[in-house]
């Protein structure tokens, strides 16, 4: 991002998440959702539609993601009256993690937030039941990956996280997208893919819209993206360059997920 900056070129971030990727400049924009935005609605789904009041946060110490995500959803939950009981640190690809998990045990608080990726969730949520722990397990789209859904197996057998869009959404479009991709690159579209060909189609539209391919013109044109009607959801870029757009919320029951429910830019979960 720094360096498209500097060269005055504007740059579409597919999926970096991190709140200050487009703080860079006026020729940064993102089609994704930022950590603030993902984790924050997080906070307000866990308080509002599941009632709690008590969290407990595993932190990855070494992820400017895990950081982030505890940031925005300490501030959020407490905003709305909630309680965090404890933030427990761990480092990503550590190799055992029953310490931190006998720590939430203690703890056994209504909601335990794992913002981290899937290369640790995956251990850690097979092991919530040999420590008993009731937490309702919540994450943001560190979980929304094909690796997390084979590495955990059956578990958590009920939890919720964030993620910006998924093959099993049954919306016209997104059967439609998963379809075509299907059958081109013969394995199923992530995430990541949907983000990838709602940026393509974005700048498309900025140059169409501006007639050139002056870096100058295509950045204006981007900044005036309003209510696009991309595969993961609506995107209208702020002043900064961020994208206002959906959150979708994603429930694992009996070890499967499935949409919950779509969070508008605005809207209270």
């Amino acid at each position: 991002a720094r360096a498209a900056q500097a060269l005055g070129v504007p740059l579409i971030s597919i999926i970096a998440t991190h709140p200050d990727i487009a703080a860079v400049g006026d020729r940064i924009f993102s089609v994704c959702f930022d950590d603030h935005a993902q984790a924050g609605t997080m906070a307000a789904f866990a308080h509002a539609t599941l009632g709690a009041r008590t969290a407990v946060i595993l932190t990855d110490l070494n992820s400017a993601y895990g950081l982030a995500m505890t940031t925005a959803f300490r501030e959020r939950f407490t905003a709305l009256g909630g309680r965090i009981l404890a933030e427990i640190p761990y480092k990503m690809r550590q190799r055992d993690f029953d310490d931190q998990l006998r720590q939430v045990a203690q703890v056994q608080a209504e909601v335990l937030f794992m913002p981290g990726y899937w290369v640790d969730g995956a251990p850690m949520v097979k092991r919530l039941a040999a420590f008993e722990i009731s937490s309702v397990p919540l994450a943001g789209d560190g979980w929304g990956s094909g690796e997390f859904e084979t590495r955990r197996g059956e578990y958590p057998r009920h939890g919720y996280y964030t993620d910006h869009w998924a093959s099993f959404m049954e919306d016209e479009a997104s059967k439609r997208f998963t379809r075509d991709y299907t059958n081109r690159f013969k394995r199923p579209p992530v995430a990541g893919s949907a983000l990838a060909y709602d940026a393509v189609r974005v700048a498309a539209l900025a140059a169409k819209r501006a007639g050139s391919t002056r870096p100058e013109d295509l950045t204006h044109a981007l900044a005036s993206v309003r209510n696009f009607p991309g595969i993961t959801g609506s995107i209208t870029f702020n002043a900064g360059g961020k994208a206002q757009k959906d959150i979708h919320i994603m429930e694992i029951v009996g070890g499967k997920s499935r949409l919950l429910k779509t969070v508008k830019p605005g809207e209270n979960p």
